[in-house]
């Protein structure tokens, strides 16, 4: 896996890359709620994406 084929739709606070780990450090009050029962919605926590070529796929460590 090579981390350059990533993109982040929101910059984390802090990434650290060794080796193979990487390390996300996020700002306060990130998450990704949707529609909850309190009409709640808070979506501005960072995401890495990535293109897949399969219709599934799972990480293995």
């Amino acid at each position: 896996m090579d981390w350059k084929d990533f993109t982040w739709t929101r910059e984390p606070a802090a990434v650290t890359m060794a080796g193979e780990q990487l390390k996300v450090t996020t700002n306060p009050q990130t998450d990704l709620w949707q529609k909850t029962y309190y009409h709640f919605i808070n979506d501005n926590a960072p995401v890495l994406t990535t293109a897949v070529a399969d219709d599934f796929f799972y990480f293995n460590r």
